[in-house]
C-alpha cells in the first residue's frame, strides 16, 4: 500500500483511525481513515449535509464507528469531508454544487484506486446528502472498474409531503423550515435510539458543520434529478431507510419506487433499519446497519468475482 500523496496522522495511540488528506483535482479533501494492510475492499464514506467525516466515527460509544468496525472486518475505510466541508470549507460554489462535488470526488476516487490497495474495489457508503452524492458519483463513474457497489441511507426519491410542500413554496429561503421539520425529532427520531452522551451539549459530540447554501438548493432539486442519476448506476445498490425517517417518503410503495429507478444495476436491495432515526450511524442501531452495509459489500465482491469469471 502506498499513500505518498496523502498526509496522515494518528488520532490515538491504540486506534487504527488516522487523519488523512486526499488530493481531488485542485483541492485536497480532509477526512479520517482506517487502512488495512491487505483489505477486502476500500469503503469510501460520504457524510450528510450539516455534518462532517466524524459522523462515521461517532464519539458517544465505541460501537458507532464505521471505520473501526470495517478495519476489524478486514476492510480499509475512508470517511471524507465532502467539498464545502473540512479543509475545503469556503471554496467556490462551482466545487460545492452537486455536480462540482462529484467532479472532485471522481478525481479522489482515481487517486485512491491508483495509490492505495483497494482489494476487490471501492465501495461507496453515503448518508443523506452524502447518499445523493454517492448515487451521482456512481453514475458519473459509470463502468469504472474500481467501483464495486454502493450503500446509501437517509435519502429517498421524494420528500415527505409536508416538507416537499414547504420546499416548493414561495417562502422557501425567506423563512425557516416549519417547526416539525427543524425539531430534533425530525433529524434524529426517538432520543432513546442514541447514547445519552449524544445530546450532552457540554461534550459537543455531534459532528455539526454549516451547510453551504448551494447544497441546500441542490437538495431541493434532487427529486427532479434522481431518476436520471439512478438509471446510470451499473453496480450493486443497497438502500437503507430508518424506522423513523421524517424527511423522505418511505412507505413501502415509495421504497419500491426508489429501488425501481436503478434499472441498470445488477442487484438492488432495500432494508428498513429498526430502532433508528435519520442519523442512523450515530445511534445504537449503527453497528447493525454498518454490518449490513459490509455484508452487502461482500455480496458486491461475489458479484464482481462471478461476473469477471470466464464463461
Amino acid at each position: 500500500m502506498t499513500n505518498q500523496m496523502s498526509e496522515a496522522s494518528p488520532t490515538g495511540a491504540d486506534s487504527p483511525v488516522e487523519v488523512i488528506r486526499v488530493p481531488a483535482g485542485p483541492v485536497s479533501l480532509s477526512g479520517l481513515a482506517a487502512l488495512h494492510d491487505s483489505p477486502r475492499a476500500l469503503v469510501l464514506a460520504l457524510h450528510g449535509g450539516g455534518l462532517h467525516a466524524r459522523y462515521f466515527h461517532g464519539g458517544a460509544h465505541e460501537d458507532l464507528s464505521l471505520l473501526t468496525l470495517g478495519h476489524q472486518l478486514g476492510y480499509s475505510v475512508i470517511a471524507l469531508d465532502r467539498p464545502g466541508y473540512g479543509a475545503t470549507t469556503g471554496v467556490d460554489d462551482e466545487h460545492v454544487s452537486l455536480s462540482g462535488q462529484v467532479a472532485l470526488l471522481v478525481e479522489a476516487v482515481g487517486h485512491l484506486a491508483s495509490s492505495y490497495d483497494v482489494g476487490a474495489g471501492i465501495f461507496l457508503v453515503g448518508h443523506s446528502f452524502g447518499g445523493i452524492t454517492a448515487i451521482t458519483l456512481a453514475a458519473a463513474l459509470g463502468d469504472d472498474a474500481s467501483l464495486l457497489g454502493l450503500d446509501v441511507n437517509g435519502v429517498g426519491a421524494k420528500y415527505d409531503d409536508g416538507l416537499r410542500a414547504h420546499l416548493h413554496s414561495s417562502t422557501f429561503g425567506d423563512t425557516e423550515l416549519p417547526a416539525q421539520f427543524r425539531s430534533r425529532r425530525s433529524h434524529w427520531g426517538d432520543e432513546a435510539f442514541y447514547p445519552a452522551a449524544t445530546f450532552d451539549r457540554s461534550l459537543d459530540l455531534r459532528p455539526h458543520a454549516p451547510v453551504p447554501a448551494i447544497e441546500r438548493a441542490d437538495a431541493v432539486r434532487w427529486p427532479e434529478r434522481v431518476a436520471q442519476e439512478a438509471a446510470r448506476v451499473t453496480v450493486p445498490v443497497h438502500l437503507t431507510f430508518a424506522e423513523q425517517e421524517y424527511n423522505w417518503a418511505v412507505q413501502p410503495a415509495d421504497i419500491d419506487e426508489f429501488a425501481g429507478l436503478f434499472v441498470n444495476s445488477p442487484l438492488v436491495q432495500s432494508d428498513v433499519q429498526p430502532s433508528s432515526g435519520h442519523n442512523t450511524s450515530l445511534g445504537w442501531a449503527a453497528r447493525a446497519y454498518h454490518l449490513r452495509a459490509f455484508a452487502f459489500a461482500e455480496d458486491a465482491i461475489v458479484y464482481r468475482r462471478l461476473s469477471s469469471a470466464p464463461q
